[in-house]
């Protein structure tokens, strides 16, 4: 029962630090939101690099060492960063329309 309380007021404590930090960041400057769209691009695209690590090239590519294919890995990253990013992005958004 202890366990459930701790567990209760942990869980609603995390919940209103987020609730705050979402509602701040609609209130920042366009610099600060510029940078935080630019942070969550960047972690977008290292998620994404580090997640195409485990696929097997040699099916899709003749050299998998070369420069061309290292640039396709690259480009699909900052794609599939990209999408990250969005996501992680519109969440916040709704997070912040949703706390009014």
């Amino acid at each position: 029962m202890l366990k459930k309380r701790l567990s209760g007021r942990l869980g609603s404590l995390c919940a209103g630090k987020v609730a705050n930090f979402v509602t701040s960041i609609s209130s920042m400057p366009a610099a600060v939101q510029g940078m935080i769209t630019i942070i969550t691009l960047l972690l977008g695209t290292v998620i994404a690099w580090y997640a195409l690590g485990t696929v097997r090239w040699e099916i899709f590519v003749k050299n998998v060492d070369s420069p061309t294919s290292r640039l396709l890995r690259m480009l699909l990253a900052i794609m599939i960063g990209t999408g990250i990013s969005s996501f992680i992005l519109q969440y916040i958004a709704g997070a912040a329309m949703i706390r009014g």
